[in-house]
């Protein structure tokens, strides 16, 4: 299943799995990355591609809206 092409631009919202720190970035830098350290907990979060799917899943309906 491919990311959705329509949420590239969005600014979507993940929250750090170890303190639940928010990071908002476009679904291109999402896509594009394999994982980041948290600003909150200064841990290295790896992201999978189900840790995507879900993260893009959650945002679908931002598709729709302009902007």
């Amino acid at each position: 299943m491919p990311l959705p092409n329509g949420l590239r631009k969005k600014t979507l919202i993940f929250n750090c799995p170890n303190c639940n720190h928010p990071l908002a970035k476009n679904g291109a830098w999402f896509a594009a990355m394999a994982g980041f350290k948290c600003v909150g907990c200064e841990r290295y979060v790896p992201m999978t591609y189900s840790d995507k799917l879900a993260l893009f899943d959650r945002h679908a309906h931002l598709i729709d809206q302009k902007g």
